[in-house]
């Protein structure tokens, strides 16, 4: 009896002991999750900054499709997107894939390091670069008057004009807020910044202006004011008193602007203030503002007409009202 509980107990351990060896000769199952996965198919050179940026896309959600935000373990400012599934094979993702998109993002960081010194090399110090495939992002950290955007044309022509060597390039030029500089964006635009950080960028973002560089011509640049920065709020919410002022003078009695609601815009090319100060492409903005001429019960209801003005950066001036019936609406 004895001998039989001996037995039992010595075929029970080599049962554990087979199991312990199976186990380690076991091929390693494919991780459910992203970082899981670059650990071990890539140990050491990755790391995830934003695990999925398609959360607010029903349909990806749906499909259980997910985009990734995945920088160099080494160097953050090395960023490159990655689709990948959960519910797909080996997350649908190829390492191969993955080497050649880091090698191209590491060479996409050599430009724009490259690129940011030329631009230092310029005179233009407070500046950040960023080159992804053939886009070439610049920001400028300065107050957005002519002579601050002189200086950055001519800086943009020069070094650009020597650093492009092939067509297909669009430039995307920035003027931001000087405060705003290096508190989130440093030398280096990541390719991920204009996500990651698109409420920061919206707020900071005085200027822009977009080239086809094959077509750069000097003599036709035309900035463009950015309606949603803080900057553009301030002027707003100026516009809205003088609009106020008029209303009360050549509008019919009781009639009011409504504070608060939607306003209507769009960019002003040649606006006549600007003409009469000798620069014709003065960033300026025509803003509507809509009033009601007498107190509706419906919370919604459709404004009577628009107050319309012109804003014009450089001169600070407020003119040209009049009263319309659908106001302005495009960009």
């Amino acid at each position: 009896m004895k001998n039989k509980k001996n037995m039992i107990v010595l075929l029970c351990l080599i049962s554990i002991g087979i199991l312990v060896l199976m186990s380690c000769f076991r091929k390693k199952g494919t991780p459910k999750n992203l970082e899981a996965w670059l650990e071990q198919n890539l140990p050491g050179q990755l790391q995830v900054l934003n695990t999925n940026l398609k959360m607010l896309d029903v349909m990806a959600q749906f499909k259980g499709e997910k985009q990734a935000l995945v920088a160099d373990r080494n160097n953050a400012e090395i960023q490159f997107f990655l689709d990948w599934s959960k519910d797909s094979s080996n997350l649908g993702l190829s390492t191969l894939h993955i080497e050649e998109q880091l090698e191209y993002a590491r060479e996409g960081h050599r430009k724009s390091t490259e690129l940011y010194q030329r631009f230092l090399s310029a005179g233009l110090e407070k500046v950040a670069v960023g080159v992804h495939h053939l886009n070439v992002f610049i920001q400028y950290y300065a107050e957005p008057n002519p002579e601050e955007r002189e200086r950055f044309k001519q800086a943009v022509l020069r070094v650009m004009g020597e650093w492009i060597k092939t067509d297909g390039y669009t430039v995307y030029l920035q003027i931001m807020e000087p405060s705003a500089y290096h508190t989130i964006v440093q030398n280096i635009i990541p390719n991920g910044h204009f996500i990651t950080e698109n409420g920061w960028q919206q707020d900071q973002e005085i200027l822009s202006l977009s080239i086809l560089w094959r077509d750069v011509k000097a003599e036709s640049w035309q900035w463009d004011i950015n309606m949603v920065s803080l900057r553009a709020q301030a002027f707003t919410d100026l516009s809205f008193e003088k609009a106020q002022e008029w209303a009360q003078k050549h509008l019919p009695k009781g009639a009011k602007l409504e504070e608060g609601k939607l306003i209507g815009f769009d960019i002003v090319k040649h606006p006549e203030d600007a003409r009469q100060k000798g620069d014709p492409h003065s960033p300026s903005i025509r803003i509507s503002f809509p009033y009601t001429l007498k107190k509706s019960k419906e919370e919604n209801a459709e404004p009577d007409g628009f107050v319309t003005c012109v804003y014009v950066l450089d001169t600070q001036q407020i003119s040209q009202f009049k009263a319309e019936k659908e106001g302005v609406w495009g960009q």
